[in-house]
């Protein structure tokens, strides 16, 4: 696939993203993108504790090549443990896809 594809694909998923999450996604000073998810459903001890920071760039070669959005994923409740647990998930999912691009499912998983 052309580097003029992918980037055509990645601007329709960041389109796609920003009509679903609005202004929760920015870009950032970097040139990432970051979202901040606040997860209700998390048993957490205050309310203050229950979200989740995902800060995502995306290789000039995505979605049609192997290499998967670099991202961080940062939560005062994730232990480290759990974010490699996590990680590696949504690497695995990114492998599955094969070329087509996972950010939505990634941030709604």
């Amino acid at each position: 696939m052309a580097d003029s594809d992918n980037a055509t694909k990645q601007a329709e998923e960041i389109e796609a993203l920003q009509a679903i999450y609005g202004d929760e996604l920015r870009v950032t000073d970097s040139g990432a993108f970051e979202i901040r998810l606040e997860l209700p459903d998390l048993p957490a001890t205050n309310a203050s504790t229950s979200w989740l920071t995902f800060e995502f760039s995306l290789p000039e070669s995505y979605p049609s090549s192997s290499e998967a959005p670099r991202f961080t994923i940062r939560a005062p409740w994730l232990s480290r443990a759990d974010d490699e647990r996590l990680r590696e998930a949504l690497l695995q999912q990114h492998r599955e896809a094969q070329g087509d691009g996972v950010l939505f499912t990634w941030l709604e998983w």
